[in-house]
């Protein structure tokens, strides 16, 4: 699941909580009133498949990127068996890349050559006295 918050004044976070209601794949919405007064933050959880449509209908309703913040949730279980959803997002293939990034660099640091022994146990190795 892919869980999106959106954050700003309470009369337009009504609107994107009732359009985000209405949305195929969407669940879970709720409108929190936020410590800023006048403020709401609106939650929902939107299935991966579905993401893109969520955003492009909440671009629709002239949320600006930045009032948008989209987390990744991985689903360990849930009381009812669920079918499972095939496909991806390339924002969860782009993140997930990321994170794995960094096996590469440690992986051509383990291949690098080991420095040469010092040239008293070179002689030793090769069989001839230091």
């Amino acid at each position: 699941m892919i869980n999106v918050e959106v954050f700003g004044d309470s009369p337009a976070m009504a609107t994107v909580a009732r359009r985000l209601d209405e949305l195929d794949g969407v669940s879970r919405v709720c409108q929190v009133e936020a410590t800023r007064k006048g403020h709401s933050l609106v939650v929902a959880s939107v299935r991966p498949l579905e993401l893109d449509a969520t955003v492009d209908a909440l671009h629709d309703l002239g949320v600006a990127d930045e009032s948008i913040t989209l987390t990744h949730a991985e689903v360990v279980g849930r009381a009812a068996a669920a079918r499972a959803q095939t496909g991806f997002v390339w924002e969860e293939v782009l993140g997930a890349a990321w994170v794995n990034a960094r096996p590469i660099a440690r992986y051509l640091a383990s291949r690098a050559p080991a420095p040469a022994p010092p040239p008293a146990e070179r002689c030793a190795v090769a069989g001839t006295p230091p």
